[in-house]
């Protein structure tokens, strides 16, 4: 059994999600849950499915997909806590009539 985490790409709606979790799901040995909101995809197979079978399948569906390794979802999640700090600067312009 392995666990991997997806990026998963071009997701307009949470239908697309969805589609990717019935289509994946369906297969013996491979659970999905994927998030539309956060583009990603938590993968668990226990079967002899390949990875990059299952990434072809999401990408036959339109969507761009990679594997998330350890060292750039830290990465992503000190630059995400970094640009929480930073100012946010509002500018409202009107006629003010």
């Amino acid at each position: 059994m392995w666990t991997k985490k997806l990026k998963i790409d071009g997701m307009t709606c949470p239908s697309c999600a969805d589609g990717i979790e019935k289509k994946l799901n369906a297969l013996d040995g491979v659970e999905i849950r994927v998030s539309y909101s956060e583009g990603i995809g938590t993968l668990t197979v226990t079967g002899e499915t390949p990875l990059e079978s299952l990434l072809e399948q999401i990408a036959q569906k339109g969507y761009r997909v990679k594997e998330i390794d350890d060292n750039s979802a830290k990465a992503d999640k000190q630059t995400a806590a970094v640009n929480q700090d930073k100012p946010l600067h509002v500018a409202i312009i009107g006629s003010g009539s």
